[in-house]
């Protein structure tokens, strides 16, 4: 199944092409057995992760460790992961029955908080909660001193925010819709291939850097079995960069 994965970077490679690609993980509060396994993953294979942490629960366990890991970036996971959906929409903490000016209070206490806490190792991007947020928020967020944004899915074509980078994740090794049960390693790797080739159809929509998610706290030997050969199949190969979240919105 990886092998289809290889024989389509080998394309883009003979084509000069490259295939840009970057690690996000959600919901980081304390240190955990998962967290680190999670770490030693990406550390085996010289990749980064862009750790996307609570404000509000962060430990000051969680500080230290990140200071201790040259492979984690901070990112700002909203403020407290609390739903303020109304009753007939999907989960979000930013949207839903909120003020803007709520909204706007939390998000800057956020962006303090992990400011504070994790100091350089942190980025003023933002990861919302659900990868849901107002787009009456978004234009604001540079006001308020973001630089970043990281949802799901393809980011929108055309202008956002100005001084605003937009870099999402595209593929989750998690099936919530299943009971938040790992995806089988056929899935992953036929989902891989196939955001491979769409991207080398829609050549401008690769110069967005193929987001890999990840929630640690789900963590198991099947994910991490999954991540170990989809990390064998890209990590060295010729047509492949794999980013840290700094260089990426940096970029």
């Amino acid at each position: 199944m990886w092998e289809r994965v290889v024989d389509e970077l080998d394309i883009l490679q003979k084509q000069k092409r490259r295939a840009l690609f970057w690690w996000r993980d959600d919901d980081a509060v304390d240190v955990t057995p998962q967290l680190k396994r999670l770490v030693s993953l990406a550390r085996a294979h010289d990749v980064s992760i862009g750790l996307s942490v609570i404000p509000v629960a962060a430990t000051p366990a969680l500080q230290r460790f990140v200071k201790q890991h040259d492979e984690l970036d901070v990112l700002v996971h909203g403020f407290a992961h609390v739903n303020h959906a109304r009753a007939h929409e999907a989960k979000r903490e930013f949207g839903g029955s909120r003020s803007r000016t709520d909204m706007e209070r939390d998000l800057s206490k956020g962006l303090a908080l992990i400011q504070s806490g994790f100091g350089k190792r942190s980025l003023p991007v933002l990861v919302p909660p659900w990868n849901r947020i107002s787009s009456r928020l978004v234009t604001q967020l540079p006001r308020l001193g973001f630089t970043g944004l990281s949802t799901w899915k393809p980011r929108p074509v055309g202008p956002r925010a100005q001084k605003l980078r937009q870099v999402n994740a595209h593929l989750d090794v998690i099936d919530w819709r299943r009971g938040k049960v790992p995806k089988s390693e056929s899935l992953v790797a036929s989902l891989l291939l196939r955001k491979l080739r769409w991207r080398r159809v829609h050549a401008t929509r690769a110069t967005e850097p193929l987001g890999i998610l990840t929630h640690h706290l789900l963590w198991s030997a099947e994910v991490e079995a999954v991540l170990e050969n989809l990390l064998n199949s890209t990590r060295k190969h010729p047509a492949v960069r794999w980013m840290s979240a700094r260089d990426v919105f940096d970029s």
